[in-house]
């Protein structure tokens, strides 16, 4: 309490009836209105005890002083008279006390009377300010805020229903609830308002309501009960808010998430999350497509598991990497199947650190590797075969010297000269060496083929007795041709190589008996077959598979297979060309072959021919010819190798031929245009350096139409043949070749036939 008295008599008699008081009370006492301005203005008063004269001013100054409205406290006018009572209320007094009258019960009474009625008006502000601030969010809010009678009559309405629901507070003062709520909904009112009568609330009741118009819309109600005085339910608060646009967002959210699922899922790619615990969490429908695992065992089972014991060190590498924050790339490990294989994957990870988790996209990658690995084989096959091929044709040349130059020496030799078994035995070795030149020209496609349209079928079942033989007893051979077999243009002699190279091969692979089978039928290779065996051609074909139940192969003997000269039989027991041979008949053939083996089980060569669609015609029977090799004509001779000229030269004049020899086109047409007489057959190598033996033929044969051509060459392979260096219809010799080959071929050609 502030006591401001100029009188000390007064101030201290005042001072003992508030010592006595029954409340406790602190106590100051000051004598002007200034310093009693400056104490209100340093803390908080509960009253003031004001004496009406004060100096030079009153109580009523004071009261009016903007320092002590600012204060706020209640003021107690104390006075020697009544007639400034009114005066002193009208200033803002709380009371008013006489001095003569004055007493310590009246004291005491008149100040607990000021502090309780100005707590009274705190609260009462308090309330004021707490209801208009309400009042402001509710009036202000975007919610639809309104309250009703327990029967549903709305009693107050504010700008957010307004807007919401397009009713004035007018219109909807008074109305029922019921044209707020759609139709379809109107069912569930009695039970919400049993439930307010019962007290309770209804919240977050996502429902449909109805605006002006008529328009339907998704709305959240919250409803809470609202009471009387003696708390009773008198009726109900609602709050409404719109989620159109939220139930938009979650419609688009629902079809978002469900094509990402979705896209999730159709990936190719192995899609997946992983946590710092070394588990996925999440994996796409590819996984099990890879893998053949369930995802509920993917997902309960460490992931490190799965990964080859030979990778799981590199593995873990990776994975401190991604705990670092980097990026993984391109790395690749070995998954195990369900069957127990292992299938290579690539990898293309990143780890968000702060969530532990491990965003990865997977590629299986076991076909391309397994493509490329093929590619490779193929490219090393070419490059082989092209060395083959040029190792052939050069022995071919040799070869076609030493036979001619050895059979020149034995015309000479009397017979039962020691020199002439001597001879006899170069001879026998120029034929084995040949027989090894054709082996690898028939690895490097280069050599001649006899196409004929084949039903493979017949091929087949005519070597029947002759393959039994071959492989032997203790090897049950079983042979089967589907129905309808289309057929296919290849050499007869050449398939039926293969054939028999495969048996042998095949009864070589089971030294203690075994099962043979060979099947022939019809196939379609498709789009996936042709980008899963690089090589081959889409389209009909007939195929041909010879398996075996055998040692089988490891994976380096397949692809080494059908190298030259590669065996895994002892030292003598092969000479490394039959599997090779078959190889290049193969692809000379236009098909493909591929093997299929495993360690223990058996292999199996499976070969895929074109169709075509000409007709079988049976073979015609060789015509006997004649043996008069001699004549009188004149050949000239066109070959850039001397060796070779010189035993076609020798063998040519010796059965009476007129030859003029050259080394080279040049040579050859300065020869034959200096000759006076007519020159009737031109025997020339194919591939010479300064021109092929086709274009010199043709330019000569414009100048001497009568002029026939005989071509000889140590190999044709696709630059001689299909390219159209030859065609099938010319006349051709192959080296190596005897002296007597050579005067039937000349004989031939000069006589038409």
């Amino acid at each position: 309490m502030l006591l401001v008295e100029d009188d000390e008599d007064w101030a201290e008699l005042i001072r003992h009836m508030v010592r006595d008081a029954p409340f406790p009370c602190e106590f100051i006492a000051v004598s002007n209105a200034d310093t009693a301005l400056a104490q209100l203005s340093d803390a908080d008063w509960d009253v003031a005890l004001l004496d009406y004269r004060l100096g030079p001013s009153t109580a009523i100054e004071l009261m009016r002083a903007p320092g002590f409205v600012r204060a706020g406290v209640p003021a107690i006018v104390l006075t020697n008279d009544e007639r400034p009572y009114a005066e002193a209320l009208a200033a803002g007094a709380v009371d008013y006390l006489v001095k003569s009258e004055l007493t310590a019960v009246l004291l005491h009474r008149a100040i607990r009377y000021a502090v309780e009625r100005q707590r009274i008006a705190d609260d009462r502000r308090r309330v004021e300010v707490q209801q208009a601030h309400l009042a402001s969010i509710v009036e202000f809010s975007d919610d639809a805020i309104f309250s009703r009678t327990l029967d549903g009559h709305i009693l107050t309405w504010n700008a957010g229903a307004e807007r919401l629901y397009g009713y004035s507070t007018v219109e909807a003062i008074g109305q029922h609830v019921r044209m707020l709520i759609a139709d379809e909904v109107h069912h569930r009112l009695p039970a919400i308002f049993d439930t307010i009568r019962a007290g309770g609330s209804v919240r977050q009741w996502e429902t449909l309501s109805r605006d002006k118009n008529g328009r339907s819309f998704p709305v959240v109600l919250t409803i809470s009960p609202t009471r009387d005085l003696e708390g009773r339910v008198n009726g109900a608060a609602t709050v409404a808010r719109d989620i159109t646009e939220q139930k938009r967002f979650q419609t688009a959210l629902a079809e978002s998430e469900a094509e990402l699922s979705h896209i999730f899922n159709l990936s190719p790619d192995m899609l997946c999350t992983a946590n710092a615990q070394g588990y996925l969490t999440r994996t796409n429908a590819t996984w099990q497509r890879v893998l053949g695992y369930p995802e509920v065992e993917l997902l309960s089972t460490p992931f490190l598991a799965f990964v080859h014991p030979d990778d799981q060190q590199a593995t873990l590498a990776e994975l401190e990497r991604l705990a670092r924050g980097e990026v993984t790339f391109g790395f690749t490990n070995r998954y195990r199947t369900v069957d127990g294989h292992y299938r290579w994957i690539e990898w293309h990870a990143q780890a968000d650190t702060s969530a532990g988790v491990i965003y990865a996209v997977a590629r299986d990658q076991t076909e391309r590797r397994l493509l490329e690995q093929q590619l490779r084989q193929a490219q090393k096959m070419d490059a082989i075969g092209q060395l083959a091929g040029g190792v052939a044709h050069d022995f071919n040349n040799i070869l076609t010297a030493i036979h001619g130059f050895t059979e020149f020496a034995l015309e000479r030799v009397a017979a039962g000269d020691p020199v002439e078994r001597d001879l006899r035995e170069v001879v026998k070795a120029c034929d084995r060496a040949s027989t090894l030149t054709r082996q690898l020209l028939a690895f490097s496609r280069k050599q001649m083929l006899a196409a004929e349209v084949l039903d493979l079928g017949v091929v087949v079942n005519r070597m029947t007795a002759m393959l039994a033989r071959i492989i032997g007893e203790d090897i049950a051979l079983s042979i089967r041709s589907a129905p309808g077999l289309g057929v296919i243009h290849a050499d007869r002699g050449q398939i039926e190589q293969v054939l028999l190279n495969l048996a042998v091969n095949a009864r070589d692979a089971m030294p203690s008996g075994g099962k043979l089978a060979i099947e022939v039928a019809n196939v379609e290779l498709d789009d996936m077959f042709i980008s899963r065996h690089p090589g081959s051609a889409a389209g009909p074909h007939v195929a041909l598979a010879v398996s075996d139940t055998g040692c089988g192969m490891t994976e380096e003997v397949k692809s080494r297979m059908f190298e030259p000269f590669f065996t895994t039989k002892e030292a003598g027991k092969g000479s490394g060309l039959g599997l090779s041979t078959v190889y290049g008949i193969i692809k000379q053939s236009g098909g493909s072959i591929w093997v299929y083996s495993e360690v223990g089980v058996g292999s199996s060569i499976k070969i895929y021919l074109p169709r075509t669609d000409a007709v079988t015609t049976a073979a015609a029977s060789p015509q006997s010819t004649s043996e008069a090799l001699d004549g009188t004509e004149t050949i000239l001779v066109v070959e850039d190798q001397a060796e070779v000229r010189q035993v076609a030269e020798s063998a040519l004049r010796r059965r009476g031929y007129t030859v003029l020899s050259a080394c080279g086109a040049t040579d050859a047409e300065a020869r034959i245009d200096a000759h006076p007489g007519v020159v009737h057959l031109l025997l020339t190598d194919v591939v010479m350096p300064e021109s092929s033996g086709r274009d010199l033929a043709e330019r000569l044969c414009r100048r001497h139409p009568h002029l026939r051509v005989l071509y000889m060459s140590g190999y044709t392979d696709d630059a001689v043949v299909r390219r159209g260096v030859l065609s099938r219809e010319m006349a051709f010799l192959e080296k190596p070749f005897t002296a007597k080959g050579l005067l039937r071929a000349v004989r031939g050609v000069l006589d038409g036939r």
